[in-house]
């Protein structure tokens, strides 16, 4: 399942770029927005930055019968790998939902809006379940969709101190 999302923020490309690259803001995101969270992997040069971090989480769609052996009832594990370009602003999130034979991707790039920055993220979802697998796909695209505006409304917070 494809499905593309864009992010609005109070602040300029240049400045949402540079919270994007930075450890800390993933620290401070994670700690008020995941259950757990441990920061399995994470490197930043002057061209690049790649940050891995493995966090508990609620799911924010009611998860009917069928899914609940795949993502449980109230709760799941991601590993979750963002990695941006920084002279492009380009990037790429990898999830893995542990446990679960559902594979996340998503292109991301950072623009400058009229009124802020805006990240275009273009998310592709793929379920290798026989018979359900699609079904499973279409509930996790509805659980990101579901947490995406308190994402958004939690980074344009952490943007204030940048």
């Amino acid at each position: 399942m494809k499905f593309e999302e864009v992010y609005c923020y109070e602040r300029d490309a240049d400045t949402v770029m540079t919270m994007f690259t930075d450890r800390a803001y993933f620290e401070k995101k994670y700690e008020r927005a995941a259950d757990s969270y441990d920061i399995l992997e994470h490197s930043s040069d002057d061209s690049q930055f790649q940050i891995k971090v493995k966090r508990s989480m609620p799911v924010n769609v009611p998860v009917p019968g069928f899914a609940k052996k795949v993502l449980g009832g109230g709760g799941m594990t991601v590993i979750q790998e963002d990695i941006w370009d920084k002279s492009t602003r380009r990037g790429r999130i990898n999830i893995e939902l542990v446990g679960a034979p559902v594979n996340i991707t998503a292109e991301m790039e950072l623009k400058q809006g009229a009124n802020g920055a805006e990240n275009h993220v273009h998310w592709n979802i793929d379920s290798s379940i026989p018979l359900i697998g699609g079904k499973v796909s279409k509930l996790v695209a509805e659980d990101i969709k579901a947490k995406s505006p308190e994402d958004q409304k939690l980074t344009n917070e952490l943007l204030a101190q940048y």
